[in-house]
């Protein structure tokens, strides 16, 4: 059996139907339509300097907003991501004016198919037929499919479609020799209120071009009956034989032959199999199965036979492959619903499943219009509902006695709302309930149990979590199986498998019968996954176990509240304790939510010392990075818990977070008295890890003071004290305070050399936050260096990262250094020199309001950097000039310093 694939090798970018970039082992769509519109532009160009101005053309149709230049460079991040996600061989650079996209060719879906068509004009009959089966195979649906109301559309999709007409005639004209079939473009409209699908009618199309057997899989409610319906639609012979009244599978060839129509006399005292046999023959007429799960091994028989007379096409529906050797099973999946950010009726209609549900709320009420007001509920039903066309449809029947906020409000409860009237629905669609009872009751007794079990994950789960709640034998053969039946959806896309359960399909799983300890195991396998993290986060597997928490958020955040509710802190505070390291690279502020709900209410429960430590040592690293002064707070009581267990590790590690956050609070004194603490401390035990940590804290204390001896003579002895542990990451955080140093006596080449380095160990553990620092001290010597394109790809880097997680202290001090960047362009640049200083004024009052808004201080080293930048704006813009930048600059947040400093770079 195999699964049908329409992505021909190497193509990287597919343009020719939904925008979405394609790597070695994964897909993705880029977020947001104008990002996807920008990735076009870009592909349609491929190699070729794009200018800003003609991107900001492409966007916005007549006068584009006053922050075009700013949103597009946004926009570019956007695509820069997501290629780095997919891991695909394009490339993005920056040059001057604009953008490039680099590649092959081959690796753009529209530019092979234009080099495809070339190559059909000029070859043999044989090639050219190649050629074009090649060319048009790699269509998808219309170009630039999900980028239509923008003016990029309009310049390029009607020239895509007039070039893909043009090969359709050169197809007619080239098979006449026989080499092929063309792949079955549908033809029309297609049936009345049918809504969306045109890509899978065109994929769908296109296998069954090639012969044999389609089965068109999914769960049920997911529309397979009324796409096979409209793919016939479209032929010009096809016969549909609908399966759910057919309970005996010795009668299912008779219902084909039926199904068939009245056949010639001499024909007619054939056996039926003969009858369909010469029907379908040939290939020249299309034979639908419909809901084929429940005779699966009957349909299989009958078109096992018909295959073995001779070439046939068949396309069958069911929750569940037919298992034949020949099938190509195509995975039918939900309708798209529009994003969380939708606010108005336009945005929600380019969502098929808004579409639809609008389509079937005017058949109940023929005066329903979607408004921008009622724009964002619709589509919070559509999300509700997973994009199901079956609740889509059943949802929008209750239209007329619920308003759209009443809808959403009950849809906590899918199974008991989304019932059709018996006017409304044949019985087969009564509800959506029966339609997973029949899904279900065809699962075998251990599937059935394993399915009630993995309905109790809130989310997506993987295979070692299927495995750690269920205690059933061969779990990954049972899971298989469920998936087969279309209950669960599965992707494989990327290093570990994901499974993951429409909402309805898993409220249907909650009314099942589950083991009594079900929710015991759930709990015990996110408490391990936790410390087995936070254990195996400096190793190599520190990605896969990102992933694996990434996979577990709903579920952990859902344990989280239980525990939190019921005050059970014995699992709360150790979850929080673990996690501390996750949050600090997907989301400081998140993490900093729980431990705000948490330590407060197990402080005040009088929980022992011993159990609030952890978390407090944990809170104030992750309060450090979103708003410090509460981080302090964490630290005190963790050093006072620390005292009161006499705890003399957990009183070093509280001192050094003291020192720590002492230090990006600008109150520098106080960070030295607690890091001399704690190295004392850590002296007393001979521990020279912990040694080294202390001594660091202090080197870095004399960065910030401005102290180059202090701060050399300490970063050597933790140099020293790492090497002794076999620490490398601690030997390459030295490497970056002595390179510094070396940066600030001139001395470029020793302070590259140990960048090179540091920059080499903390990519190989994983570590983006250290990898961040060492990229923005890179840049600097990079600059001095003279190598500015490099300073600009490292800046970048580093304050996209910052940016991502929201540090405040590290964000405001990229600034500065891109404020020191443009500054110094200008003593090169004469005729952009006036332009350049005054960004860099306004950089630097954007440091200020990032620190402002965290209750940061700028450190003494800090100041000396924004005088020297703003003493040079002033030479050239004059007092007035350079504070109006400056102020512009301090006058925003945070999220407008991001957007500035993207602009700058």
């Amino acid at each position: 059996m195999k699964t049908s694939s329409r992505t021909e090798a190497g193509v990287a970018l597919r343009l020719l139907g939904p925008i979405r970039l394609i790597g070695s082992d994964r897909e993705r769509t880029v977020v947001g339509g104008k990002a996807r519109a920008v990735l076009a532009a870009l592909g349609l160009r491929l190699n070729e300097v794009v200018p800003v101005e003609l991107l900001v053309e492409e966007l916005w149709d007549g006068a584009p907003p006053s922050t075009a230049r700013n949103t597009v460079q946004v926009y570019v991040s956007t695509v820069r991501r997501g290629l780095e996600a997919v891991g695909g061989p394009l490339g993005l650079d920056r040059a001057a004016g604009g953008y490039r996209l680099t590649g092959r060719r081959d690796q753009v879906d529209w530019l092979l198919f234009e080099d495809l068509c070339g190559l059909a004009r000029s070859a043999d009959r044989e090639m050219a037929a190649t050629a074009l089966r090649r060319a048009l195979r790699l269509w998808e649906g219309p170009p630039l499919g999900n980028v239509v109301d923008t003016p990029l559309h309009r310049r390029f999709a009607p020239r895509m479609d007039d070039a893909r007409l043009v090969a359709e005639r050169l197809w007619a004209g080239e098979t006449t020799t026989g080499t092929g079939s063309a792949p079955i473009t549908p033809r029309g409209r297609g049936s009345e209120g049918f809504v969306g699908r045109r890509s899978e009618m065109a994929e769908v199309a296109t296998v069954l071009a090639d012969g044999g057997l389609v089965t068109l899989a999914g769960p049920p409610g997911v529309g397979k009956s009324r796409l096979a319906a409209e793919v016939a639609a479209q032929e010009s012979e096809a016969v549909i034989v609908r399966l759910d009244a057919v309970t005996d599978p010795d009668g299912i060839v008779a219902a084909v032959a039926d199904a068939c129509g009245p056949m010639p006399p001499w024909l007619a005292r054939r056996p039926p199999a003969e009858q369909v046999r010469s029907v379908v023959a040939d290939a020249r007429t299309l034979l639908v199965l419909d809901n084929c799960e429940h005779v699966a091994a009957a349909c299989a028989d009958l078109v096992r036979s018909l295959l073995d007379a001779g070439p046939v096409r068949v396309l069958a529906t069911s929750t569940s492959p037919l298992g034949t050797a020949a099938e190509t099973v195509y995975r039918l999946a939900p309708l798209p619903v529009p994003g969380p950010g939708v606010t108005t009726a336009e945005e929600a209609l380019a969502a098929d499943a808004v579409a639809l549900f609008c389509a079937r709320a005017r058949a109940v009420r023929p005066e329903f219009e979607l408004t921008d007001a009622m724009a964002p509920t619709i589509a919070e039903i559509c999300r509700a509902v997973d994009g199901l066309p079956l609740s889509i449809e059943l949802a929008s029947g209750r239209i007329s006695v619920l308003t759209p906020t009443e809808l959403v409000e009950r849809l906590s409860d899918q199974l008991r709302v989304l019932r059709a009237l018996p006017k409304q629905s044949p019985e087969r669609h009564a509800s959506l309930a029966s339609a997973l009872t029949a899904a279900a009751e065809r699962l075998s007794a251990a599937e059935r149990e394993l399915f009630a079990e993995l309905a109790r994950f809130t989310d997506s789960f993987t295979l070692r979590a299927a495995e750690a709640v269920s205690e059933l034998p061969d779990v990954l053969d049972l899971l298989h199986g469920v998936v087969d039946a279309s209950l669960v959806t599965s992707d494989v896309s990327g290093s570990e498998a994901r499974f993951r359960m429409l909402e309805a399909v898993r409220q249907y799983g909650r009314t099942l019968p589950a083991p009594p300890d079900i929710a015991e195991r759930l709990e015990r396998y996110l408490t391990d996954l936790a410390r087995d993290a936070a254990a195996g986060r400096h190793g190599p597997d520190r990605s896969r176990w990102q992933f694996r928490l990434d996979t577990a958020r709903p579920d952990l955040h859902a344990v989280l509240r239980r525990a939190i509710s019921d005050e059970r802190f014995d699992l709360a505070l150790p979850l929080v304790a673990d996690l501390w390291w996750w949050w600090a690279n997907v989301s400081p502020r998140a993490g900093l939510h729980w431990y705000r709900r948490v330590l407060p209410a197990a402080e005040a429960a009088g929980v022992e010392p011993g159990l609030l430590l952890p978390a407090q040592l944990a809170a104030a690293v992750i309060a450090s990075y979103a708003v410090p002064s509460e981080a302090l707070g964490y630290a005190e009581r963790a050093l006072e818990s620390a005292r009161a267990l006499d705890d003399l590790p957990a009183m070093i590690r509280a001192s050094e977070q003291l020192a720590d956050i002492a230090h990006e609070l600008g109150d520098l004194p106080r960070a030295r008295r607690a890091g001399e603490r704690a190295w004392l401390l850590a002296y007393g035990t001979g521990d020279r890890y912990a040694i080294g940590r202390c001594a660091l804290l202090l080197a870095y204390n004399g960065l910030a003071a401005d102290d180059p001896i202090e701060a050399r003579r300490w970063a050597n002895d933790a140099l020293d004290e790492f090497a002794a542990a076999g620490d490398d990451s601690g030997v390459a955080e030295c490497e970056l305070v002595l390179a510094e140093l070396l940066t600030g006596d001139g001395r470029f080449d020793e302070a590259a050399a140990l960048l090179t380095r540091a920059l080499s160990t903390f990519h190989d553990r994983r570590n983006d936050g250290q990898t961040a620092r060492a990229a923005i001290l890179s840049a600097i010597v990079s600059d001095r260096q003279g190598a500015e394109q490099r300073t600009t790809v490292l800046l970048g880097e580093a304050f996209d990262r910052h940016a991502e997680v929201g540090h405040a202290w590290a964000l405001a001090h990229d600034l500065d250094l891109l404020a020191v960047a443009r500054a110094r362009r200008s003593a090169t640049e004469t005729a952009a020199a006036v332009d350049d200083l005054r960004w860099a004024a306004l950089l630097v009052g954007a440091a200020r309001a990032v620190r402002a808004e965290a209750g940061l201080a700028p450190l003494p080293h800090d100041l000396v950097v924004q005088q020297a930048v703003l003493d040079a704006s002033r030479a050239a813009l004059g007092g007035p000039g350079a504070e109006g930048a400056r102020r512009r600059g301090e006058s925003g947040n945070f999220a407008a310093a991001v957007g500035w400093g993207r602009t700058a770079l």
